[in-house]
């Protein structure tokens, strides 16, 4: 039987980091499911004409699973993906609040393509409640197909990806390959987004530091094994069973 071969990258108007997790080889010889679990930029920014798009394609969303704090969410208005009830949203925050150092939080979020991946290591340590409550969805074959995003689609969305794909056995080398395809916001774009969220355009126009550098996540990586061990020890200290972990790899792998 030939394997089935679907565009990963989706092409809409609204969200520019819209793909499919399928597609990508486990070291069992398995592949991760195609048309099950997507990670995106905020699908607040999801048009009309995209859910056309989706529907198209045969694409329909259980659950969004929104890792953004509640300040983001309180923002701006959830999407016009949930207006029909047929998504439901479910907020998992990576980490719980901006807190009091506001714009210190707000670059390590938003910005932390730093080549040393220090700052994604440091959020990790508050993201157990997150990867407990997105687990635990996942393992539940009624709450897919959905898709999990933050606000770019390139830190937090990055880093789940990055767990998610070692629980299910992708090589380092394709992790790492699915982080350097996230793309960095247009300058149109930005400035739109910027506008709906009532900031001022031009703090967002230093696209660079929103590219998604391969480096980035080779040192992530190597960090979360210097402070974990191994992916399984990371998902236990987050209180995830291993029941749990097995139905999520049942869940999206096939072969």
């Amino acid at each position: 039987m030939t394997a089935q071969v679907l565009e990963r990258t989706i092409d809409l108007a609204g969200c520019g980091n819209f793909r499919d997790l399928g597609g990508y080889e486990a070291r069992d010889g398995r592949t991760v499911r195609w048309r099950m679990l997507f990670r995106s930029d905020a699908l607040i920014w999801l048009t009309h004409e995209d859910l056309e798009t989706l529907r198209d394609l045969g694409i329909r969303l259980v659950a969004g699973y929104d890792l953004r704090t509640g300040e983001e969410v309180d923002q701006i208005h959830r999407g016009v993906v949930y207006d029909s009830g047929e998504t439901a949203h479910h907020h998992l925050p990576f980490f719980p609040t901006f807190g009091n150092d506001r714009e210190r939080m707000r670059e390590i979020a938003h910005a932390t393509g730093q080549v040393g991946g220090e700052n994604y290591l440091q959020l990790l340590e508050q993201a157990s409640p997150c990867f407990k409550g997105l687990f635990d969805k996942l393992a539940d074959l009624s709450m897919l197909p959905a898709a999990y995003y933050c606000a770019a689609g390139k830190d937090r969305t990055g880093m789940v990806s990055a767990v998610l794909l070692r629980t299910l056995g992708i090589s380092d080398e394709q992790i790492i390959e699915d982080y350097a395809l996230t793309d960095a916001p247009t300058e149109e774009r930005l400035r739109a987004r910027m506008k709906a969220l009532g900031r001022d355009p031009s703090e967002a126009l230093n696209r660079e530091r929103m590219k998604a550098h391969p480096a980035t996540m080779e040192h992530f990586l190597a960090g979360f094994d210097r402070l974990h061990g191994s992916v399984e020890e990371f998902l236990l200290s987050c209180e995830i069973t291993e029941s749990t972990i097995e139905r999520v790899r049942q869940n999206l792998l096939e072969g």
